[in-house]
């Protein structure tokens, strides 16, 4: 028989039906969705907590030694002036290490935000040439073969550049020239048929199909009678019966 064992939604004891079951049947399938909302209830309140009852600490400033109040353990500075004084006293430079104040004074506050400090004009421009070999790699000019650094594949300079596109006019050139396509042959104009030539085409096809008339053994554009759609009775026919017996236009197809 299975222990009972406690829900980790609701905290209630029931008896598992399988080993993994987490929620009691009452829970179910909504048992996770009840954990997150107490997970985050619980968030919530100490969010709360530390705002309405924060934890203050007693920290000293490491450039006044002034003691100051704070919510944060790892505070350095009592102030911003003294934040702005200890950063310019210990600025080091980048490229060479040295402290800048040992240097110069004049250090402006804008200065103490940039991402890289230097003591000199040179020291500037030789570690951003440091930088640029680490993000672009030392290259040789395709013209006058002198090493470079730059975002450039190829060249040094826009005169070299210019100078071997003049010299090699198709050397860059990404698209590929497909050769032309022969011409196409010039079809014969299309002649447009008449009305009385399609009709006489229809007529010729109907024959095709139907044969002549069984009366007058005359072809289909010959025989009044088929072509007006028996409607009209040939002069001199004879009518007996209601059949037609003889037509004036047969003819003995014999020989």
């Amino acid at each position: 028989m299975s222990q009972e064992k406690a829900c980790e939604a609701c905290g209630t004891y029931f008896v598992p039906s399988r080993k993994n079951q987490k929620y009691c049947p009452a829970c179910g399938k909504r048992g996770g969705d009840i954990c997150r909302r107490i997970e985050n209830k619980i968030a919530h309140s100490k969010m709360l907590d530390r705002i309405y009852n924060p934890v203050i600490f007693d920290n000293t400033c490491i450039q006044c030694g002034a003691i100051f109040k704070s919510t944060r353990q790892d505070r350095k500075f009592c102030s911003s002036r003294c934040s702005k004084e200890y950063n310019r006293e210990h600025l080091v430079c980048d490229n060479c290490g040295i402290l800048i104040k040992s240097v110069r004074s004049d250090i402006s506050d804008e200065e103490l935000t940039k991402k890289y400090h230097y003591c000199s004009d040179f020291c500037e421009q030789e570690h951003k040439e440091k930088l640029d070999i680490n993000r672009y790699g030392i290259k040789k000019c395709k013209q006058c073969g002198e090493t470079f650094v730059s975002k450039n594949m190829h060249f040094c300079s826009k005169k070299c550049s210019n100078t071997y596109r003049k010299e090699h006019p198709n050397a860059f050139r990404s698209v590929k020239i497909q050769p032309a396509l022969p011409p196409l042959p010039k079809m014969p104009p299309v002649k447009k048929e008449s009305a009385e030539a399609k009709k006489k085409k229809q007529q010729e096809e109907y024959i095709r199909q139907n044969g002549i008339c069984g009366i007058c053994k005359t072809p289909y554009s010959k025989c009044e009678r088929m072509t007006s759609h028996f409607r009209v009775i040939p002069k001199g026919a004879k009518y007996i019966d209601g059949k037609i017996q003889f037509c004036p236009k047969y003819s003995d197809t014999k020989g």
